[in-house]
């Protein structure tokens, strides 16, 4: 899971963790193959020894590694936010007591306009943070199969250009929170 988002270790920590969940990672080797070209060179040398053609030959070649892969071990709640049923979400009865004391006051206070709250601009502010969520997550798409499709440096950066899309997608929803 970790590794199709394309996350760090860090990465998912903070992003359960966000959630109300504390994980806990194996690190698990996989062995991991990847085609790589290489060439071979030969040259036609003439009655001097100097060269006078060089050949190039590609040989492709399979290279085997082996990289630890994490995968989540166990996640559990931390009693923040919905991370669990059996988080109290009740409210200590010394802050009930305080809001019944304070009920019956009879006192309307109007807000002031600084504290009024244009509920247009608050629709059109969650209208473009979805238009860029949904922009963003094109782009995530786009890149992560043409991370399929590649190999080697063109694959570290499709899937680094995937990073930075689930970044900014993760700051696209912080911002949306707000």
């Amino acid at each position: 899971m970790i590794d199709a988002a394309g996350m760090t270790k860090d990465q998912a920590t903070a992003y359960f963790g966000s959630m109300g969940y504390n994980v806990e990672f194996d690190d698990n080797p996989q062995e991991v193959e990847e085609q790589v070209t290489e060439y071979e060179y030969s040259y036609d040398y003439d009655e001097k020894g100097e060269p006078t053609y060089r050949h190039v030959k590609p040989v492709i070649k399979t290279v085997k590694t082996t990289i630890d892969t994490p995968t989540i071990k166990a996640i559990t709640p931390n009693g923040s936010y919905g991370g669990s049923t059996l988080v109290d979400t009740t409210a200590p009865e010394s802050s009930v007591k305080e809001a019944k004391k304070d009920a019956g006051t009879g006192s309307k206070k109007e807000p002031k306009k600084a504290d009024k709250i244009d509920k247009d601009d608050i629709v059109e502010r969650y209208k473009e943070i979805n238009d860029s969520l949904e922009d963003v997550q094109d782009s995530y798409d786009r890149a992560t199969k043409a991370a399929d499709r590649l190999y080697g440096a063109g694959r570290i950066a499709a899937m680094a250009k995937a990073n930075a899309m689930l970044l900014k997608e993760i700051k696209l929803l912080k911002e949306k929170k707000k």
